[in-house]
């Protein structure tokens, strides 16, 4: 069981990164929000799919209800800011600057369970802190859609709070409830019953629309895999390698040939120092 979560964390690193790029992409025509909600549109499907093919237990109310939370959440609010730094940022940075997510889950979770803070864990959480500010001084994309290096910062914090604190709900949900998969795809319905009610997408070229639905699916399956990992592993465990989705950004973003982001060596050497402060972090 250890094993398969590691297996699901890994896969959920890499599925991070894939959606970043292409939401990336789909910025150049739709605003944040405009990919937040077919992001949740073309990810809903793909989790009622797998959580009924799992053969999970039927989720009560109070179960539906701390997902739908944590979910509204998440998925709302704190997806509607990592797709603002997205698009004033670029993938590659906007993914470096969340790095910390994982990290401050752990923190919380180590809090939360009785688990010392060592100071190899101290050191790791520097090293990362080191990783984010080279990013943040020297972005790899420009603003797109009338947004700024500001905002992007600023969304770019947000969501790493946001990010950090509903990893270590889902992990309690998980626990408490036993049904990962049903859970994230009621999270996904409440953020996109919020989503419907406050904002329509608009209609631009559908090549953009094509990379968000792209992006949408492949978020959706890293969000599987991501519960599915927290419902098997520890919060610490399954952070050494879903925080590894900053490197794979950086490799997805040099390759991909919609995006005009220009990786730097300085990006690099900030993708690496994320990923070995999350190592050293949780292996501490």
């Amino acid at each position: 069981m250890l094993l398969l979560g590691y297996f699901f964390a890994f896969a959920a690193g890499w599925l991070f990164a894939v959606s970043d790029v292409l939401i990336r992409g789909a910025s150049r025509g739709l605003t944040p929000r405009d990919n937040l909600v077919l992001s949740l549109i073309f990810g809903v499907p793909i989790l009622a799919a797998a959580s009924a093919a799992s053969g999970e237990p039927t989720l009560g109310f109070d179960g539906l209800l701390v997902y739908s939370v944590i979910g509204a959440v998440h998925f709302y609010a704190g997806r509607l800011m990592f797709y603002t730094a997205v698009a004033s940022l670029g993938s590659a940075s906007a993914a470096i600057i969340v790095s910390p997510a994982p990290l401050l889950a752990s923190m919380i979770a180590a809090l939360a369970l009785g688990e010392p803070l060592t100071p190899a864990k101290l050191a790791g959480l520097s090293m990362v802190t080191l990783g984010v500010y080279l990013a943040a001084v020297n972005p790899t994309g420009k603003p797109l859609g009338g947004g700024s290096k500001l905002l992007g910062l600023a969304a770019g914090a947000a969501s790493t709070l946001i990010f950090a604190s509903t990893t270590v709900a889902v992990r309690w949900a998980n626990l408490e409830y036993g049904a990962p998969l049903t859970g994230a795809t009621a999270s996904y319905i409440a953020a996109l019953s919020i989503a419907a009610l406050t904002h329509r997408v608009s209609t631009p070229a559908s090549g953009y629309i094509v990379l968000a639905a792209a992006g949408g699916v492949a978020v959706a399956l890293a969000q599987a895999s991501r519960y599915l990992a927290l419902s098997m592993v520890p919060v610490a465990d399954a952070a050494a390698l879903i925080s590894l989705f900053p490197v794979n950004t950086v490799i997805a973003a040099s390759i991909a040939p919609w995006t005009e982001e220009r990786i730097k060596p300085r990006h690099l050497v900030a993708a690496a120092l994320a990923a070995a402060g999350a190592a050293l972090t949780v292996k501490g």
